[in-house]
C-alpha cells in the first residue's frame, strides 16, 4: 500500500518564503553562520535543457565536461523574516564546481564540490569571497585529453560522482563520494562508494589532506547528519544491489551493500556481508520513466537527514525527497543494541523536491531543493528555498511504532478514541520483504507478503499508546537469494480513515513503515529501546545557561557544569586572555570573574569544558 502524497503543509507549521524576486537557488548545501545568517551554496548543476549545458553524459569515460556555475549566497533575516520581502541576499562567491555540501567552521565556509573541498576565505570572515584554497583533493586517474590533462587538481569524472554533503566533527570533514551512476559502465574512481573521515590540508602547502574509509557499498548516499548519542546517520538511493531507499547509522568498517562494476575493488566489495540499514524506505519501480512520484510507494530520491532536537518531533530524523516529493519523518530506537525504526509521510505543500534540511535555534526548519529534468525533481521545479515556523496548532498523528514482543506499539500526539482503538479492524497490517539483486531498484520480495490480524489489543493509561498482539512477526533473515544479503522485512502498519482522537479529530496521517531487523523482548509501554538526545542536544541546552554580564570592572561569567571545569578567554585568533579553573561540587554552576581593563571593547571567546562537554560564546566586551 503507498502512503498517501500529503500535498498541504503540516498543520503545526508555517510556510514562509525565502526567495525575494527571482532569487531561484538548487540548493546543494546550507549552513548558519554564528550571528545567524544563512549560508546557501547553489549547484549550478546539469539540467540538460538546450545543447550549451548537456554535457551530463559526454561519450568515452570523461562524463561530464566540468560545469563551474555553483554560487554561494549569505542571506540576512530569515529566522524572523514573514514573507520573502524580510530577506536580504549577498552574492559571496561564484565559478565553483557542483555543489553537493557545505559547513561553516568558526564562521570560514567550506564547500565540497565534484572532487574537492574547498576553503572559501573573506577578510574579517565577512564580506565577500576573496580567496579559495582546496583542502582536500579525492585521489583519482587525470585525463589524458583535452584542456585539463595531466591535471590531478581534476581527474577524470563519471556521471553524477559528487563529493555528497559535508559534516565536520572535532576537526574531521566527512564526506560521502558518489559512485558512477550508469548500471553496467567502469567505475572510474575506487574511492567512490564510500564515506571518508577527511583531515584537511591547510590549502596552501598541503591541498590533498588525509582521508581514511569509514564505511563502504554506497551507491548515492547524498547527505550525512549528527544522530543520536553521537552516531553519524547517512542515506541512501536505490538501484542495483540497493532494491529500496535506505536511512543509515554509519558504522566504522561496515558494508552496504552497493556492488560497484569493472573496478579492482570489485571482486573485494562482492565478498563482503551486507550491513543492513535501520529503516528502509520501501520504493517501487525501476526509475527513468519521470513518473516515479506518482508510482513509489513512500520515497524515491531522498535528500540529507536531519535530527530534530526540539519540540513534538525531537530525537526523531526528517528527510526530504526530490522526486516523490514532500519531507518524510522517522522515528528510530534501539532493539538488541542496533537502531532500527519507522518512517512516515510528514510534510507536503513546499514548492520542490526538499534537498538539504537545517534546524535553527528557536525550532524553525529550513527546506532547500533542487532538481533536474528527467525523474530528478517534484513537479518539474528545480530549485526551491523555504522556512517551517512551528505555530503551536495541536495535530492527531502517529508519532512512533515501536516495536515489542510478540507484536507492535503504536505512540499517538494525543489520546485515541478507545473504543475504535480496541476494534481490530480498525487496522490494516501486513508485512514483505525487500531482496537486493543485481536488478536496477526492486519491488517486494515475492512469497513474502503477509497480512496480520491483531489477536490482543491494549491501551495505556494515558490513551496515547495503543498495542497490538501480531502472531506471525518474521524479523529480517541474514540471507537472501544473492551472497553477502539478507532479506529486509518491512511492517506496515495501517490505521483506517475512520480511526479518531479522544476528541474525534481524524490522523494527518495513517501509515507507518516499520524496518524489523529483530523483534524486541521488551513489553508493551515500556522504554526500554528509548534513545536520548545526543550530546550536542545537551550541548545547546546548557549553552543558554552559560551567562556573562559587566558590573563596574569586572566581568562575571555563570558556567552551568556541576563538577570540575575550566574557562578559557581567548581572542578570535585564538590567543589566550585569561584561563581559570573551578569546580561546581557537585552542586554548580559556577561564578568567574575577570579584571576589564583589557577586554574592553573587544570581541572575545568564552570557552567552558565540563562534564565531558564544551560550551563557546562570542561577546563584544562594552
Amino acid at each position: 500500500m503507498a502512503a498517501t502524497h500529503l500535498t498541504t503543509p503540516h498543520p503545526a507549521y508555517t510556510i514562509t518564503s525565502l526567495r525575494p524576486g527571482n532569487f531561484r537557488p538548487d540548493v546543494g548545501g546550507m549552513a548558519f553562520l554564528s550571528d545567524g545568517r544563512l549560508v546557501v551554496g547553489t549547484w549550478g548543476g546539469l539540467r540538460n535543457t538546450g545543447a550549451a549545458e548537456n554535457q551530463c553524459c559526454a561519450s568515452g569515460t570523461n562524463f561530464g565536461n566540468r560545469l563551474y556555475t555553483g554560487k554561494v549566497y549569505v542571506l540576512s533575516g530569515v529566522n524572523v523574516a514573514t514573507d520573502s520581502s524580510g530577506v536580504s541576499i549577498d552574492t559571496i562567491a561564484s565559478g565553483l564546481e557542483d555543489i553537493m555540501g557545505l559547513t561553516v567552521v568558526n564562521d570560514v565556509i567550506y564547500v565540497s564540490g565534484g572532487n574537492r573541498i574547498l576553503r572559501l576565505n573573506r577578510a574579517g570572515n565577512s564580506g565577500p569571497v576573496t580567496s579559495v584554497d582546496t583542502v582536500f583533493i579525492l585521489p583519482g586517474t587525470p585525463q589524458s585529453s583535452g584542456a585539463e590533462a595531466g591535471d590531478s587538481l581534476r581527474p577524470v569524472k563519471g556521471r553524477s560522482e559528487w563529493l555528497y554533503g559535508l559534516l565536520y566533527l572535532d576537526g574531521v570533514f566527512h564526506i560521502n563520494p558518489s559512485s558512477l551512476m550508469n548500471n553496467g559502465l567502469t567505475q572510474i574512481n575506487p574511492y567512490r562508494g564510500t564515506s571518508l573521515a577527511v583531515t584537511p590540508g591547510d590549502g596552501i602547502t598541503n591541498k590533498r589532506g588525509s582521508f581514511r574509509t569509514v564505511a563502504t557499498g554506497f551507491r548515492h548516499s547524498t547527505g550525512l547528519a549528527r544522530g543520536p548519542e553521537g552516531s553519524i546517520w547517512v542515506n541512501e538511493t536505490q538501484g542495483i544491489y540497493v532494491p529500496t531507499n535506505k536511512l543509515i547509522q554509519l558504522k566504522e568498517g561496515a558494508h552496504y551493500g552497493y556492488r560497484h562494476t569493472g573496478i579492482s575493488g570489485d571482486s573485494a566489495w562482492s565478498a563482503l556481508p551486507e550491513t543492513p540499514a535501520a529503516v528502509f524506505l520501501p520504493e517501487e519501480g525501476s526509475g527513468g520513466s519521470g513518473s516515479k512520484n506518482a508510482t513509489g510507494v513512500f520515497s524515491n530520491s531522498p535528500g540529507e537527514p536531519l535530527y530534530l532536537t526540539k519540540g513534538t518531533y525531537a530525537g526523531q530524523f526528517i528527510m526530504g525527497d526530490m522526486t516523490w516529493g514532500g519531507i518524510q519523518r522517522f522515528f528510530v530506537e534501539k532493539v538488541g543494541g542496533e537502531y532500527q525504526g519507522a518512517g512516515f509521510a510528514w510534510m507536503g505543500g513546499i514548492e520542490g523536491g526538499a534537498y538539504r534540511l537545517l534546524e535553527d535555534a528557536q525550532g524553525q526548519l529550513y527546506v532547500g531543493m533542487i532538481g533536474t529534468s528527467g525523474d530528478w525533481s517534484w513537479n518539474g521545479q528545480y530549485y526551491g528555498l523555504q522556512k517551517l515556523t512551528p505555530n503551536g496548532t495541536p495535530v492527531f498523528e502517529i508519532l512512533a511504532v515501536r516495536s515489542r514482543a510478540q507484536g507492535m506499539e503504536f505512540e499517538f500526539t494525543q489520546p485515541v478514541d478507545t473504543a475504535l482503538a480496541m476494534l481490530a479492524s480498525s487496522y490494516n497490517i501486513r508485512t514483505y520483504a525487500y531482496n537486493p539483486t543485481s536488478a536496477y531498484g526492486g519491488g517486494k520480495m515475492s512469497g513474502t507478503l503477509a497480512t496480520l490480524t491483531p489477536t490482543e489489543i491494549r491501551i495505556s493509561p494515558d490513551r496515547r499508546r495503543v498495542y497490538l498482539a501480531l502472531p506471525g512477526l518474521v524479523a529480517r533473515t541474514t540471507t537472501g537469494a544473492t551472497a553477502g544479503f539478507g532479506t529486509h522485512r518491512i511492517v506496515e502498519l495501517n490505521v483506517k480513515k475512520s480511526y479518531r482522537s479522544a476528541t474525534n479529530e481524524p490522523p494527518r496521517d495513517t501509515i507507518a513503515f516499520y524496518t524489523l531487523n529483530a523483534i524486541s523482548p521488551s513489553t508493551p509501554f515500556s522504554d526500554t529501546g528509548a534513545v536520548a538526545l545526543d550530546r550536542n542536544v545537551q550541548r545547546r541546552a546548557l549553552a543558554k545557561r552559560m551567562t556573562w554580564s559587566v558590573t563596574g570592572n569586572q566581568l562575571q561569567v555563570s558556567v552551568p557544569f556541576a563538577g570540575i571545569s575550566t574557562l578559557r578567554l581567548t581572542d578570535l585568533r585564538g590567543v589566550e586572555l585569561a584561563n581559570v579553573f573551578g569546580n561546581g561540587a557537585g552542586r554548580g554552576p559556577i561564578a568567574y570573574r575577570f579584571a576589564l581593563p583589557l577586554l574592553r571593547g573587544k570581541l572575545v571567546v568564552i570557552e567552558a569544558k565540563g562534564d565531558g562537554l564544551t560550551l563557546r560564546k562570542i561577546v563584544l566586551i562594552p
